[in-house]
């Protein structure tokens, strides 16, 4: 069965994606990847020039979704902290088998170059959460309610459903007013 350009990529894509979760990226070859699509690794390579570059494919629709979201979060002046939580978390759940793949090795987001970027959007969202010049509790209660977010939405069994949604964003509101 002949493949479409589009959907060849995209099945690399997605192939390389369970494989990265699963195994890391560090010990996923595109060997792998492209005995798995029963394609010749030079066809992987007409899509993608190297394995850094499916990692970016995969990886730059978060990029995009995360700064937009931060930065109409940071015009929004009527964005409460349920708002930011919710909106962290819903974020998280639409990314979290990317989110999941990265986290399975750390190697893979140092070689993309995205932590920095990572970070520094962890320390926006920190900031609309608790303004500019926080005590040691709040910067404390802020790690931990971000943080527990993202746990929540790799851990929890149905991420999306209302009631585990809401039960995160309880928490992490918890946290902050602690």
């Amino acid at each position: 069965m002949a493949r479409g350009r589009s959907n060849t990529r995209t099945e690399i894509t997605e192939v390389a994606l369970e494989l990265f979760a699963r195994n890391g990226y560090e010990r996923t070859s595109l060997r792998e990847i492209s005995d798995r699509l029963n394609i010749t690794k030079a066809a992987l390579y007409y899509y993608f020039p190297s394995k850094l570059d499916v990692l970016r494919a995969l990886m730059q629709p978060y990029t995009d979704d995360a700064e937009t979201w931060l930065t109409a979060a940071e015009s929004d002046q009527q964005m409460d902290r349920r708002d930011l939580v919710g909106g962290f978390y819903d974020l998280s759940v639409r990314h979290r088998k990317v989110l999941r793949a990265a986290l399975a090795d750390s190697g893979a987001m140092e070689a993309l170059g995205v932590v920095e970027q990572v970070l520094s959007w962890r320390q926006r969202l920190h900031t609309l959460l608790i303004g500019p010049t926080p005590g040691p509790q709040a910067q404390a209660a802020a790690v931990i309610a971000v943080g527990g977010l993202l746990d929540c939405t790799m851990l929890l069994p149905e991420p999306a459903s209302e009631p585990y949604r809401e039960a995160a964003l309880q928490a992490a509101l918890r946290a902050l007013d602690g």
